[in-house]
């Protein structure tokens, strides 16, 4: 990167494979960056269910006039900007069914035209989980909440992290499993070999997190339907043994 000064005015664009820009340090000439479009398995498989959910609110629940009452949904629902913060905003009807039929997708139920008739509060207080070092990792209790048989178990992981780490932010974290009502304790290291290709060594550190996803039967239109209504995430680290 070359910083360089002119008397003419700004100068914006490209040349070539350099581009014109401006920092806090005043214009300057660098290489054009072309952004990567990573194209794993996993996020095809993402990608593809919110792609589903999108089209399914465009072609079959707006045409039915559903919308209304996922828009009145939404509007009763703020939805709270991270943990702890006090911060609520009011989504679309359509972002929150896109995001609430995209997890029926990933949870293998099919896509719902109606909303819940209330939000899920349920959640865990906490999770102990445990594992050893290049051989296994077990989901060994989840306190706070007394899962019911339509309840699913939403099991999300990261790779090997810093024992330094203070902070996981959730892009770090896969999805490793989903079940309805597993029995505890549960074991994920098939799972977790499938995502991240092996048990990290003994001494590391890696973040499990666990989500129950409510799932019951509401009536709306057009008929009686089951509905799912995610509790927020419940996060711990590990230390492999």
């Amino acid at each position: 990167m070359a910083r360089f000064v002119n008397s003419i005015g700004a100068i914006a664009g490209k040349v070539g494979n350099l581009v014109f820009t401006r920092n806090r340090y005043g214009e300057v000439l660098r290489r054009r960056a072309v952004p990567v479009n990573v194209r794993t398995a996993a996020q095809r498989f993402s990608r593809g269910q919110f792609s589903a959910a999108a089209s399914y609110w465009r072609q079959t629940i707006a045409p039915a006039n559903c919308d209304i009452a996922w828009n009145a949904f939404a509007a009763n629902f703020p939805l709270h900007q991270g943990k702890g913060t006090k911060q609520a905003v009011v989504v679309t009807g359509e972002a929150f069914s896109v995001a609430i039929n995209a997890l029926r997708a990933r949870l293998g139920l099919p896509m719902q035209m109606s909303p819940p008739n209330t939000w899920g509060t349920d959640q865990p207080s906490a999770v102990t989980a445990s594992g050893v070092g290049g051989t296994s990792v077990t989901v060994s209790a989840i306190s706070g909440i007394t899962m019911n048989a339509t309840d699913y178990l939403i099991v999300k992981a990261t790779g090997p992290l810093s024992a330094g780490v203070r902070f996981i932010g959730k892009s770090k974290y896969r999805m490793i499993y989903g079940a309805l009502n597993p029995a505890l304790p549960l074991a994920v290291t098939a799972e977790y070999q499938a995502v991240f290709g092996g048990i990290p060594p003994k001494g590391a550190m890696i973040g499990v997190s666990i989500q129950v996803v409510k799932c019951y039967t509401t009536l709306g239109p057009p008929v009686s339907i089951d509905t799912c209504c995610p509790g927020q995430p419940v996060f711990v680290r590990v230390i492999l043994s």
